[in-house]
Order: C-alpha cells, then structure tokens, then sequence
C-alpha cells in the first residue's frame, strides 16, 4: 500500500492563511481558499508556532441585525434552540456570539412573555375554540410560550356580531367549505357547524316532513344545547342531561346544517 504524501505548508502561507482567519474568515472558508484541508492548516500552524486561537474563539459570524432578532424572539418567549434554527446557526454559535457581543442572558427569556396585544389576541381566539397550536400560528410564538404564559386557556365562548352572521349566512350561500368559513371567521369548524345550526334552527323545525329525524329533540333543547356548547359545554355532560347520543345529536346537527344551506341556496 502506499503512504498518501501531504504537501507541507511553508511558514510564508501559514502567516498569509492566520491572516486571512484573523481578518474574520473561518477555518472553513481558509480551506476553500487555499486547498487545503482545515487539519493540514491546524497542523501547519503548531509546526510554525501560530497561534490564532484566541482570536478565532473571539470572533463571530453572527450579524449585529442576527443578534437583533435573536434577542427579540427570546423576548417573545421564543427558546434559544428555535431561535438558533430559524437563524440557521448551532445554539452554541448563539451563544457565542452573545458572549463576544456582551449580551448576557435575561432570566426571563424562554418564559413565555406575552405582550399585552398578544396576550388579547390569543384569549380571543381561545374563546373562539381555537387550539393552542392553532393560536399559536396565528401569533407566530411557540406553543411551549402559550403553555408558560396561560397556565389554562379561556373557555370557549363564542358570540357572533350582526356583521360575522351576515358574511356567515352569504359563505354558506356561496358554498364554502366550513373550515374556510371558519378561517374567515377566526374560530373551528365545530363552532361554524353550532352556528349554522342555530341558523337554521327555526325552518327546519318547521318543516313537517322531517319530523321522524329529529329523534325526540326539540328546538327549545337544540337551541339550549347550541347555546352552551358556545359556552365551552362538553358535549359528554349534554347528552347525558338530554338523554341522547352523540350520533343522534350530530346527525341532527348535520341535517339542520345541510337544509339551511340548500334554504339559502334556493
């Protein structure tokens, strides 16, 4: 076998290579620029006693407008390892580059603080029946801040305005998908189904024809049912105070859906 022979680097480039690292390139780049691998560079400076350690642990690549916004999303309740990857950076150049730039840490950072404005937001969405990662998107802030910061979420009490069940009653006619109405509407589907029903309520109990599907329900313990599922009921206690199923209840819920969609619709 024979022994693969490495070129040795003079004392000139090693000084030329030192150079060229202390100026702010890496060993990475180094190697790109010279040829050489980063061993033989390492190498090359023990045999000509440079020394540039100091200077290399002292450095960043970090940018001053990086460190800006790594901060502010640490602020944000955001935690050092997601910050590092939307930066596209190691934690431990993060840290680094705090270190070298002088920023020390705030205890407070990874707690999940919330701005005011934030904090509203997210407890009108929790109130719509939005999820914690739902909310979470929306707010562009981990689901791990929410945790820290709302110890437990609001309970769901979704009311619409005069605006929100005309702009319902007009996406229903035009066809749209409940979770595109429910976008539309910041809140779930299962709320835009509770309130399309409570929409329809009145005509199709009305309609005489259908009185075999509504499975000794009627509209004054629907409406009640409605009512405080907006309210954050679960739907195990209803059932079992109106003494039904929760396929009966949600077959109904689709049927009285689907009628007054095609009501609007005609």
């Amino acid at each position: 076998m024979i022994k693969k022979q490495y070129r040795p680097i003079s004392r000139e480039v090693a000084e030329k290579m030192s150079g060229y690292i202390k100026a702010g390139a890496s060993y990475r780049e180094t190697s790109k620029a010279y040829g050489r691998t980063i061993f033989a560079i390492k190498t090359a400076f023990e045999a000509h006693k440079i020394k540039i350690d100091d200077i290399y642990k002292n450095r960043t690549s970090v940018s001053d407008a990086a460190v800006k916004k790594a901060v502010g999303m640490l602020e944000s309740g955001e935690t050092q390892q997601r910050t590092a990857e939307v930066l596209g950076i190691h934690v431990i150049t993060l840290k680094r580059a705090f270190r070298i730039k002088g920023i020390k840490k705030d205890p407070a950072w990874g707690k999940g603080r919330l701005s005011k404005q934030q904090d509203a937001r997210a407890r009108a969405l929790f109130k719509n029946g939005l999820s914690y990662g739902q909310v979470s998107i929306d707010l562009g802030i981990s689901k791990i801040s929410l945790y820290s910061h709302f110890k437990k979420i609001p309970k769901p009490c979704f009311e619409m305005s005069k605006r929100e069940r005309a702009e319902l009653k007009l996406l229903l006619t035009m066809g749209t998908d409940r979770k595109v109405i429910a976008e539309k509407l910041e809140t779930t589907d299962w709320f835009v189904l509770y309130a399309t029903v409570k929409l329809g309520l009145e005509d199709y109990f009305n309609s005489l024809e259908k009185w075999d599907a509504r499975n000794n329900l009627t509209q004054g313990m629907i409406e009640e049912i409605i009512n405080r599922k907006f309210k954050g009921e679960t739907t195990g206690a209803l059932i079992k105070e109106f003494k039904t199923t929760k396929p009966t209840l949600y077959r109904l819920f689709y049927l009285i859906e689907e009628d007054c969609i095609k009501r609007l619709k005609d």
